[in-house]
């Protein structure tokens, strides 16, 4: 059984499509990563899988998320309270998505930069320190199918390598489904196995063996170097 099926995806804004009749599906334990430019309809996609699309957005096709299993994602912005210390934001986070086995002492174990600065407003955070709290956040529902909006963003090479590296070992250790859109593929076989390439909101092409070795022509789809048909 899959842990995600997409059909026939489409979603559009004031009648403006964003996402056009796209198909995909995810196996259980699987890391895939949603490669496109700006404006490629990555966002709008993973918007729509978590439920979450803006009122203004009209959807149609089927999602299936396989029963019993939770969906948590982590947005490009607005994804903390900047007033709210780390330890608020992880409680508010925690109280509104239910109890699970996923608890805020486990964040600050797999985060501990979190539990030093617990005390401190997440709006003093930096980038880095953000997007951890971000990803605790999401965790405290216990998912079963994680989505990511660009976790790279804005991240110094350090950061970067430590944040792939935290999710290779989140999803050992609670053997997620990982779905993350990134619009450069720089970072991809850091922390995926397979990728689909997102171009004027169509899937272009899929990738499933060696990401490493594809890299540059991942790279060529996604700068519109290399003509595709959608």
């Amino acid at each position: 059984m899959m842990m995600l099926t997409v059909e026939n995806l489409s979603v559009s804004y004031r009648g403006i499509p964003a996402v056009r009749h796209i198909n995909f599906s995810l196996a259980p334990g699987t890391a895939t990563a949603l490669i496109g430019a700006n404006g490629a309809g990555k966002s709008s996609t993973l918007l729509a899988i978590a439920r979450a699309l803006d009122t203004s957005a009209r959807m149609s096709g089927r999602i299936d998320v396989a029963a019993g299993h939770k969906v948590s994602m982590v947005p490009e912005r607005n994804k903390i309270f900047a007033l709210l210390t780390v330890a608020e934001n992880l409680t508010a986070a925690d109280r509104q998505r239910g109890r699970g086995r996923v608890r805020v002492d486990d964040v600050y174990h797999w985060f501990p930069r979190l539990a030093e600065r617990r005390t401190s407003l997440a709006g003093n955070l930096s980038g880095g320190e953000q997007q951890m709290l971000a990803f605790g956040m999401a965790l405290t529902g216990s998912p079963s199918l994680l989505l990511l909006d660009e976790p790279t963003l804005g991240l110094a090479v350090p950061i970067i390598e430590r944040t792939c590296d935290t999710l290779a070992q989140l999803r050992r250790e609670l053997d997620l489904t990982l779905l993350c859109a990134e619009a450069d593929p720089q970072w991809i076989d850091r922390f995926a196995e397979n990728a689909l390439i997102m171009v004027r909101g169509a899937i272009a092409a899929t990738f499933d063996t060696d990401l490493t070795s594809h890299r540059d022509e991942i790279r060529s789809l996604v700068l519109g170097l290399q003509d595709v048909s959608t």
